[in-house]
C-alpha cells in the first residue's frame, strides 16, 4: 500500500486528476487570500488531516505555501500555484463544454433528426436548449479562454432552431 502512495505522490496526472487537490487549488483561486486547512478541508468535504496531506503534497510541489498563524496555518497559492489553477480550471470549463456539446447533439438526435420539419414542436426544442444555451454564455463570461468553443457551440444550437423554423 506504501508503494501505490509513493507511486501517487510522484505523479503529477494522477494528484491532479483527484478531486480534492483540484478542488483544493480551485478554492484557494477563487479566494484569492491566504486561508486556513480547516476552512479548505471544509469547502472540499474532507477531513483536516487528509487536507493537509493534500496541501502538503501540492507545498512539494511549489504550487502552495504555509504561513503559521499562532497555532493555525494559513494557505495561500504560489505564483506556479495560480497558473496550475487557471489551467485546471480552463480544462474543466472545457470538459463542461464537450458535456454541454454532447447534450445539444442528444437533443438534435431525439426531437429532430430524420423528422419532418412541420413534425417537430420547435417550442419544445428550443426548451430543451434553452438551458445550455444560458450555460454557454456564463461559461464565456467567467472564462473568456472558452469562448471560441462556446460561441462555437451557440453557433449550433442557432442552426437547430434555424432548421426547424
Amino acid at each position: 500500500m506504501e508503494v501505490i502512495n509513493i507511486i501517487k505522490i510522484n505523479q503529477p496526472e494522477i494528484l491532479f486528476l483527484q478531486e480534492k487537490p483540484v478542488k483544493s487549488l480551485l478554492l484557494l483561486k477563487e479566494t484569492n487570500e491566504p486561508i486556513y486547512v480547516s476552512m479548505i478541508a471544509k469547502e472540499i468535504d474532507s477531513t483536516y488531516a487528509h487536507t493537509l496531506k493534500v496541501l502538503s503534497n501540492l507545498k512539494k510541489r511549489g504550487l502552495v505555501s504555509f504561513e503559521r498563524r499562532g497555532r493555525v496555518k494559513q494557505v495561500k497559492l504560489t505564483e506556479l500555484g495560480e497558473r496550475a489553477a487557471e489551467i485546471l480550471a480552463h480544462f474543466i470549463d472545457t470538459v463542461r463544454l464537450s458535456e454541454v456539446g454532447a447534450k445539444i447533439e442528444e437533443v438534435y438526435e431525439k426531437k429532430i433528426k430524420g423528422r419532418e420539419p412541420g413534425g417537430i414542436d420547435r417550442a419544445a426544442v428550443s426548451k430543451r436548449l434553452a438551458p445550455y444555451e444560458r450555460e454557454l454564455r456564463l461559461s464565456i463570461e467567467k472564462n473568456p479562454a472558452v469562448r471560441e468553443q462556446a460561441e462555437g457551440l451557440l453557433t449550433r444550437i442557432k442552426e437547430i432552431l434555424e432548421s426547424i423554423k
